[in-house]
């Protein structure tokens, strides 16, 4: 597998920062007015974004092995996190914004105080290979992680010991994961071109395998009410499917020319962005399936990963170009004005 594809599913990739001060922000190009800002400071592909709950402290991940804090609104560096051993694979905030999880290379999870800037504990150890996706519950108490490995773990937070059973079916590399808004359930992504639903609470499969996917899936995201979730793969389409009874929703959502690496739902779960390796960005209409306005163009390569502010109104990029550009698509969500 190519090695862009391999960096991909690491999703979340880690992030190098450079020194306290600016984040070397710069006014993004002016040839898409939706264009707020570019974001650098990464010395290597960036892997993975995501947006804290106060809609302004932005986390990215890298594989020059750190991890980057910024504000997403005045566009400077809050700080920098150093820890893991290796490339930096994924990101992501605590519900209550006041904890960052990140993964990487080197088989651990770990915790880091938002505000301090500092690791809270031991790592969480289990997995045997590079841990690509992690994920908070809602409630904030549990981690979900999906590996190399082939599996996916459940942790507790407090204790940071794994919580029951591995959940083991994959019969690929687990390239991302997600936790329903209840809690109930959660989703995986592999290699083997399908999407898995377990029970949280249980660690059983819920039915059969999600399919019609031609290739490796990269990303899942449940919609906020729980009730749909997104997929993206690498045979350049994202699906839509009812949580409930597993059955796809309308046709593939077609118009990326390369892999599909991440999707991302509005708060309010009427808009779908995507990110892929043709170096753009796009945004859906999820009721109508609809793309919505042009792509977002501006990255210089492989686009990894995206991420809605709380507020629906900036949405930020990840990409192997080695920065992260912001968005401000509140016109063309408005719009619901599909491609001509």
């Amino acid at each position: 597998m190519a090695a862009i594809l391999a960096a991909l599913v690491v999703a979340g990739l880690g992030l190098r920062l450079e020194a306290p001060g600016g984040v070397g922000a710069a006014r993004a190009a002016a040839g898409d007015a939706r264009a707020l800002a570019v974001l650098r400071g990464h010395t290597e592909e960036v892997t993975g974004v995501a947006f804290a709950r106060d809609g302004r402290t932005l986390a990215s991940s890298s594989w020059d092995g750190s991890i980057l804090l910024s504000d997403a609104r005045t566009r400077k560096r809050l700080g920098a996190l150093y820890g893991h051993d290796g490339l930096v694979l994924s990101v992501a905030f605590s519900p209550d914004g006041r904890t960052l999880a990140t993964t990487g290379v080197d088989r651990t999870i770990r915790l880091w105080s938002v505000r301090t800037r500092r690791q809270l504990g031991r790592p969480f150890t289990g997995h045997r290979h590079d841990v690509y996706s992690v994920a908070f519950s809602p409630d904030g108490r549990t981690l979900v992680s999906g590996s190399a490995d082939q599996t996916v773990r459940l942790w507790s937070v407090r204790t940071h010991r794994q919580r029951g059973r591995t959940l083991i079916g994959h019969t690929g590399q687990v390239s991302s994961v997600a936790f329903s808004s209840d809690g109930r359930t959660i989703a995986s992504a592999s290699a083997s071109n399908t999407v898995r639903l377990w029970d949280a609470r249980t660690h059983e499969l819920l039915g059969r395998p999600l399919r019609g996917h031609t290739g490796f899936v990269y990303a899942v995201a449940f919609s906020p009410d729980g009730r749909t979730l997104a997929s993206g793969s690498v045979d350049r389409t994202i699906r839509l499917w009812d949580v409930a009874t597993r059955a796809p929703l309308g046709a593939p959502l077609a118009g990326h020319t390369r892999f599909v690496s991440g999707v991302a739902f509005s708060r309010d779960g009427l808009t779908l962005a995507s990110a892929s390796g043709d170096r753009s960005v796009r945004l859906w209409d999820v009721r109508t399936h609809e793309q919505l306005g042009e792509p977002l163009r501006g990255h210089r390569n492989d686009v990894a990963g995206v991420a809605f502010s709380r507020d629906g109104r900036t949405l930020a990029s990840a990409s192997a170009d080695r920065t992260v550009r912001l968005w401000d698509v509140t016109a063309t969500v408005a719009s619901k004005s599909p491609r001509p």
